[in-house]
């Protein structure tokens, strides 16, 4: 679960919840001055309430998606009848970019880090994409969750930023993400809290 905070304190109710979000998500969107659709911004708002809702994102939950790696859960997609490889793709994208966004910090001591997922969930909303094709609508939301996916990551880093340390960023955490993934955001942030990262091939400097 989210942890609570002076916003989340307040939430009442899953509608609540999804108040909650479509706010932040709507703000870390015109921060980063990323265009997504109404039907994008929807998916979005609506993966965190469920997501959040639940335990599901918990590796001691037992869920399905922790019992095994997701490249043989991906490869197993590809074997399933047309309705089950849909879900299953969709499945493996929306937890792929949760995780990579909003619940980095789940990946720690294990042997893949968030740019695995990154990939993962690119390739598999891709999937869910051609799968779809005859279907105009959910295709084009599965196109555009999957070239637009490290966009929307960094979407769901600015929410879970907002929801777990609203007052005080932890800067060793942001600029060890960015030397995993050099992120243009987590770079801003970094620049913001007075931390020049470093170019490759140089030691990172402090603006004075």
């Amino acid at each position: 679960m989210v942890n609570s905070g002076t916003h989340y304190s307040r939430i009442s109710s899953a509608r609540d919840l999804v108040e909650y979000f479509r706010e932040l998500v709507q703000e870390a969107l015109k921060n980063q001055e990323i265009e997504a659709n109404d039907l994008t911004e929807f998916y979005i708002v609506h993966l965190l309430s469920q997501y959040t809702r639940t335990d599901q994102i918990t590796p001691a939950s037992g869920e399905s998606l922790w019992k095994e790696p997701l490249a043989i859960r991906f490869f197993k997609a590809l074997q399933e009848e047309l309705g089950e490889s849909i879900r299953q793709f969709k499945e493996l994208g929306d937890f792929s970019l949760f995780i990579s966004g909003f619940y980095p910090e789940s990946l720690r001591g294990k042997s893949v880090d968030p740019n695995y997922y990154i990939s993962l969930g690119c390739n598999a909303y891709h999937n869910a994409a051609l799968l779809t094709r005859n279907r105009a609508l959910y295709a084009d939301l599965y196109n555009d969750l999957s070239r637009h996916f490290a966009n929307y990551v960094d979407v769901l880093s600015e929410v879970s930023e907002k929801s777990h340390i609203s007052s005080n960023l932890d800067a060793v955490r942001i600029y060890e993400r960015w030397l995993k993934n050099r992120s243009q955001r987590d770079a801003r942030l970094l620049q913001k809290l007075g931390i020049a990262p470093a170019q490759p091939g140089r030691e990172s400097q402090y603006v004075q």
